[in-house]
């Protein structure tokens, strides 16, 4: 690689730097409202089944809680699938050998 090659090479990662802290960041962010969403899903379900158990809720309560505690963990399996997807997409354009090289900022 030439001198001016790698004069470039490193003005590019040096100006994507601050990019990569801000796409890392947002994602590292968005798994805390998924993981609420989830724990709230599991809340409900939970109350709803002891609701039917002791003879206090319908069925048709039941399933809708269900529903919504599957489509819950859907979500949370679709962000960490987008989440994996960008960090190696990242890893990939950066020339980092792994995920596991990229520095959390």
């Amino acid at each position: 690689m030439s001198t001016s090659s790698t004069a470039r090479s490193r003005g590019v990662r040096a100006s994507s730097s601050p990019s990569r802290r801000k796409l890392l960041s947002t994602l590292s962010n968005s798994s805390g409202p998924q993981a609420a969403l989830l724990e709230v899903a599991q809340r409900a379900y939970a109350a709803s089944e002891h609701r039917y158990l002791a003879g206090g809720g319908n069925i048709l309560e039941l399933l809708n809680t269900q529903s919504s505690l599957a489509q819950a963990k859907r979500q949370t399996i679709q962000a960490l699938t987008d989440w994996r997807t960008a960090r190696l997409q990242l890893a990939a354009k950066l020339g980092k050998l792994g995920v596991w090289r990229i520095e959390r900022e």
